[in-house]
């Protein structure tokens, strides 16, 4: 048994994409990468504008990644992992990295996480929630968290205080 987890937020700590974020506002569209994610939320509030992550929701493949942490992979090679995104497809991500680095990780998608709310508290609530549920069936020691998001981070502790949890934020 392993006694280590680590729990990996997907874009912009695993992987960066190609992923872009739209914001459309009077017949104009404005494209943001994955890790401006908060430049984009102050962008459509200032003009009452919707945003559109359309893009999550596809298939990621090998020609959506511009570039892999490999220093990360190195580091949890040892570890049970568990790969929590906001993508709503998580099997191609497992594919993904069974194929190109022969690892099984663990995948949990949060489906639809976008249909509902302009900010990313959905998402740290959504991603606490998850890890709580995936912690009922299995047991470990030690819980390495790394993301990109201080909120993410902050709530998953916040929801879990007696789970012995590490927080790397990259």
């Amino acid at each position: 048994m392993v006694d280590k987890l680590a729990v990996i937020d997907f874009d912009d700590t695993l992987v960066r994409t190609n992923t872009k974020i739209i914001v459309y506002w009077k017949k104009k569209q404005k494209e943001f990468n994955t890790n401006q994610i908060k430049d984009a939320y102050k962008f459509a509030e200032r003009r009452d504008a919707e945003i559109d992550y359309s893009e999550f929701a596809k298939p990621i493949t090998r020609q959506n990644i511009k570039a892999i942490n490999y220093s990360l992979i190195s580091k949890i090679r040892q570890d049970d992992v568990l790969i929590l995104t906001a993508r709503g497809e998580g099997e191609t991500i497992k594919n993904l990295f069974k194929q190109h680095f022969k690892l099984n990780f663990d995948v949990i998608a949060l489906k639809d996480i976008y249909d509902d709310k302009k900010d990313g508290l959905l998402i740290a609530q959504r991603k606490s929630e998850e890890l709580k549920l995936y912690l009922k069936q299995k047991s470990y020691k030690f819980i390495n968290v790394y993301d990109d998001q201080l909120s993410n981070l902050a709530k998953i502790k916040g929801a879990l205080p007696q789970v012995n949890i590490h927080f790397v934020k990259f």
